[in-house]
């Protein structure tokens, strides 16, 4: 078996949900647990509510995403 390696310059940034943006900005509580999370596990939440496909399920998912009490009330109101 050969195996080639290619290197792959694009870029692969996840812009956060606009109601994501919002809430981090008005909630500083949610934004301060956010800040604490691991840098993948602040990629991985991003790619999570950004990939959802209407505003609808964002809402359904929203508070499912949020693995912290705190972030359960406060976040994407």
């Amino acid at each position: 078996m050969q195996l080639e390696i290619e290197f792959d310059p694009s870029d692969r940034t996840i812009e956060p949900h606009p109601k994501l943006i919002k809430s981090l900005a008005v909630n500083k509580e949610a934004k301060q647990v956010f800040r604490r999370l691991s840098p993948s596990m602040q990629k991985e939440f991003v790619r999570y509510i950004s990939n959802l496909k209407t505003a609808k399920s964002v809402g359904k998912k929203r508070d499912k995403s949020y693995q912290f009490p705190s972030w359960k009330r406060t976040v994407c109101r």
